[in-house]
């Protein structure tokens, strides 16, 4: 059957007073629990007036680069970044190219979400080795019907890519594990999983447009360099 991402959207409504409530007697005094509710719920709808109608933070958009000044365009972003390019790092962001050889991390995560079960799967490569995972969880039975894990070797099963939607394409072959995301048309990313005989699935995904994505770039501590990821949610996906 074809899968679908599920969405789910939650909404906040101010309670309103109910005819059945114990308050809600007749010939009350005034000045009786009835009048105190009554004006409890009047505060309440005006405090969440209130707070609608302030403005919201903006997120500014994203940047055309990771890297501003030698440094990293440190902030949260509406949009997608093109690429993920760190070469222009200087001064306490430099590094040898040893170092980003055995500390550079890339990986594409996909996680599929249907009524009947759960899909996730990702490709890692920490620049001295690469690694991949699948599995699927089952809702109904609260069972996980794959659950795979493979090591690869360096520079030889994995790519990954340096764009994280458009123009991607990220792959994974090695000991009947067999992964490849790829932006091949125009707004989709395509996903291929294959684990032996425990697992086939093609699938497309709708990518989003404009500023339906989040970026985050920072700094990273205790003997790291920089981070930055693209995270998206609710798209549309079709597939078997």
């Amino acid at each position: 059957q074809p899968c679908r991402q599920i969405r789910q959207f939650a909404a906040a409504k101010v309670p309103e007073h109910m005819a059945g409530h114990p308050f809600a007697r007749s010939h009350r005094p005034s000045g009786s629990p009835l009048r105190s509710a009554n004006t409890d719920t009047q505060s309440q709808i005006v405090s969440a007036n209130r707070l609608r109608d302030r403005p919201q933070p903006v997120v500014p958009p994203v940047p055309a680069a990771v890297v501003h000044a030698g440094q990293p365009a440190t902030g949260r972003y509406a949009g997608c970044l093109d690429k993920v390019d760190w070469q222009g790092l200087s001064g306490a962001y430099a590094r040898s190219g040893l170092w980003k050889r055995l500390h550079h991390k890339r990986w594409h995560y996909v996680g599929i979400g249907h009524a009947q079960c759960f899909i996730g799967l990702a490709m890692v490569d920490v620049g001295w080795t690469n690694t991949a995972f699948v599995y699927v969880f089952d809702r109904l039975n609260r069972t996980l019907l794959v659950d795979a894990t493979q090591d690869g070797l360096p520079g030889l099963t994995a790519q990954l890519s340096d764009r994280p939607l458009d123009g991607a394409t990220s792959w994974f072959r090695f000991a009947g594990m067999d992964l490849r995301l790829e932006n091949s048309a125009p707004n989709t990313l395509v996903v291929h999983a294959r684990v032996g005989s425990k697992l086939g699935l093609e699938a497309e995904l709708i990518l989003p447009l404009g500023s339906e994505c989040l970026t985050a770039i920072g700094p990273i501590g205790d003997g790291g360099c920089a981070h930055a990821t693209v995270k998206s949610s609710a798209l549309q996906t079709r597939g078997t």
